[in-house]
């Protein structure tokens, strides 16, 4: 059987999530500005997506979602 994975290419979505602590499964450059993150697809992550999707005002913490933004752009900064 093989693992269902979430991908996304919105940065600010991705920052969520991996604030919020899904599992960021991979992550690959697949343009020059683009990159494709790749989360397991688990109940966890399904309302984290609910949540970030309905519209309501949501409590983060400011620190944690720049660090993981900043992290993630780190990360998926590759040479050519």
């Amino acid at each position: 059987m093989h693992d269902a994975t979430y991908p996304t290419t919105d940065p600010h979505l991705a920052a969520f999530l991996v604030s919020e602590r899904a599992d960021l499964t991979s992550l690959k450059r697949v343009g020059p500005k683009k990159v494709l993150f790749l989360f397991a697809a688990d109940r966890e992550l399904h309302v984290l997506l609910r949540l970030y999707w309905g519209g309501q005002p949501l409590p983060v913490v400011p620190t944690k979602l720049f660090a993981a933004l900043h992290d993630l752009k780190c990360r998926s900064i590759t040479r050519f």
